[in-house]
């Protein structure tokens, strides 16, 4: 069985960017309904007084989320003036390529981010993917 992979960062918002911020994140779903076929969940949360917005994401492999890392660069880059990227938490096992991916978004976007990757210990999966 292949090896399901969970994102997660959370950004502060920057003051006075709120605005620009939810059409950005507009964009960027479309982008991935669009560039990132294989892609299970993707969703972005604003903290209920907006200072914080969080991604959340699972990709059936590994291989998903780096194709994703690589073909969203130039989007990422777009939220560069808007937020601050604190930390990234990755949940299953990313190659090497996949860890330099996230490592170079979060040198674009935060200047201390976080970064930590968390290896499956035991775990059940009662849901399919699409293995297109």
């Amino acid at each position: 069985m292949k090896e399901s992979i969970f994102y997660v960062d959370i950004s502060e918002v920057r003051e006075g960017k709120l605005p620009e911020l939810k059409t950005a994140i507009d964009e960027l779903i479309d982008f991935i309904k669009e560039n990132v076929p294989r892609i299970i969940f993707y969703s972005v949360y604003l903290s209920k007084d907006n200072r914080y917005m969080t991604v959340v994401q699972m990709h059936p492999d590994a291989a998903s989320l780096e194709y994703q890392m690589e073909t969203g660069t130039p989007v990422f880059a777009k939220f560069k003036d808007l937020l601050k990227l604190n930390s990234i938490e990755v949940y299953g096992k990313p190659g090497e390529n996949l860890l330099l991916q996230l490592n170079r978004k979060a040198r674009l976007l935060g200047d201390n981010t976080r970064l930590t990757i968390h290896e499956l210990q035991a775990g059940i999966y009662k849901f399919k993917t699409d293995e297109r």
